[in-house]
């Protein structure tokens, strides 16, 4: 029952979800295009491949990487910090018990928090689209990016990886 379950959830999304044609915002046009399209890819699994892809584009200084997900992917030692307010980039887990309304009310416009799903959470993605501090939210099915940049309006995106 689970796998049609997911199944389900994922055949809804894609009919929603786009790809780089019809983009208006040239920051997730360049993303999607630049960093994760043209860039070979760097693991069989999905969200490893977004997380991968992802710290090559925007070649950041610090990230922040939650526990749960130190443990099942990579080691970022060369660049990782113990906070999230000194990082460039933020992964977290979606079940990973941060409290997501602090964490975001406590980002700057230049940092990106990556929200890496283990399940998706169809209740979460409209909370976070209806979130008034939340600029931009790309929803990739196997996570989201959330951006407070001041430079754009207020846009939600749903793309394919």
């Amino acid at each position: 029952m689970e796998i049609k379950s997911k199944m389900f959830s994922y055949l809804k999304f894609w009919l929603k979800s786009s790809n780089q044609h019809g983009l208006h915002s040239p920051f997730v046009y360049n993303y999607l295009t630049k960093g994760l399209y043209e860039v070979k890819n760097q693991s069989d699994k999905k969200q490893l491949n977004w997380i991968l892809k992802s710290i090559n584009y925007f070649n950041p200084n610090k990230i922040f990487v939650c526990d749960a997900l130190k443990n099942q992917h990579v080691q970022f030692h060369q660049i990782q910090t113990e906070f999230f307010e000194d990082a460039d980039l933020i992964f977290i887990n979606s079940n990973s018990g941060f409290d997501l309304d602090e964490l975001i009310s406590k980002m700057n416009s230049e940092q990106l928090l990556f929200i890496c799903n283990e399940k998706y959470q169809s209740a979460l993605q409209r909370k976070l689209q209806n979130d008034d501090s939340v600029i931009v939210l790309v929803d990739f099915y196997v996570g989201s990016l959330i951006s407070k940049r001041t430079e754009q309006l207020k846009q939600n995106f749903f793309l394919r990886l």
